[in-house]
């Protein structure tokens, strides 16, 4: 790894001010990702800002509205906080089959999105719940849904001189179910080979606004909406799923898995996120 400058920023204000006249730098908050990427490729940037200090983009709120989610809030601090666990059940799964204790305990829910990675796992429950990224940079603030952030594999639609300050997700239905799964090759540090979760509401036994995302099984995070016609868990609507899935899955083949396999297990878990979400 080569030398590079590392600052740290105490307030937005200052982080914000050094990358507007930077061309070459990364940001830094858990750097379970950034760190391990440098060493392989012994790519580094010249400058290096470290954002731990930033006191502002340490924060977990909730209102009426929803939750709030700072860009230095760690994975296990979700995972431990109850109103977390009651609202956002698939959120907490997910947050709980990413990697190890250790990890959890560094890499920050923000830094699991900016890497965009298409076999992230906290990104389908964030998507599914219908997440947006608040950002920020010296001409302002803008909101973005989640579905849109993605550009391609390790690619997001933030520009130069911006950073992500949270992420914001809406309160909740109280007919809402959610459920994470993650088919992953080892017991730990595992990368899914795939995952999925799925939300949904359920009065009394009739379904609506089923939604469905997919990692690793295209090169962005696959988001499924506007299926009117699922109003039953029944088997005749699961195959029909099946299909839409079949066709709009476009896996790869790699070191984890292979594109085939991946394109059957994706229709095997979302069946059984669907059906478990509604056992919750």
């Amino acid at each position: 790894m080569k030398k590079f400058d590392l600052y740290q920023p105490t307030t937005i204000e200052e982080t914000l001010g050094f990358i507007e006249e930077q061309d070459d730098y990364r940001l830094l908050a858990g750097g379970t990702d950034l760190l391990v990427r440098w060493k392989r490729s012994n790519s580094t940037p010249e400058n290096v800002i470290n954002l731990k200090k930033v006191r502002e983009l340490n924060f977990l709120e909730f209102n009426e509205k929803g939750m709030e989610i700072g860009a230095l809030v760690k994975i296990a601090d979700l995972i431990k906080n109850d109103i977390v666990k009651e609202k956002y059940p698939a959120l907490v799964e997910s947050c709980a089959k990413h990697s190890s204790p250790l990890i959890r305990n560094l890499a920050t829910v923000v830094g699991n999105i900016c890497n965009a990675s298409p076999a992230a796992d906290l990104t389908p429950a964030l998507l599914v719940y219908d997440a947006r990224i608040k950002i920020k940079s010296k001409d302002g603030e803008r909101l973005v849904e989640l579905k849109d952030f993605f550009a391609g594999p390790g690619k997001t639609k933030l520009k130069p001189g911006e950073i992500v300050v949270s992420i914001i997700v809406p309160e909740p239905d109280q007919d809402l179910k959610s459920h994470f799964l993650k088919e992953g090759k080892r017991k730990a540090h595992e990368i899914a080979i795939i995952n999925c979760a799925v939300s949904y509401l359920n009065k009394d036994g009739e379904i609506s606004d089923l939604k469905i995302a997919m990692g690793a099984v295209g090169p962005t995070p696959v988001f499924l909406n506007g299926l009117d016609w699922f109003t039953e868990i029944n088997e005749n609507n699961l195959e029909r799923l099946s299909q839409v899935l079949e066709d709009i899955v476009s896996p790869i083949t790699d070191q984890r898995s292979t594109d085939w396999y991946r394109k059957d297990v994706i229709q095997v878990l979302v069946k059984r996120a669907i059906i478990s979400a509604n056992s919750i």
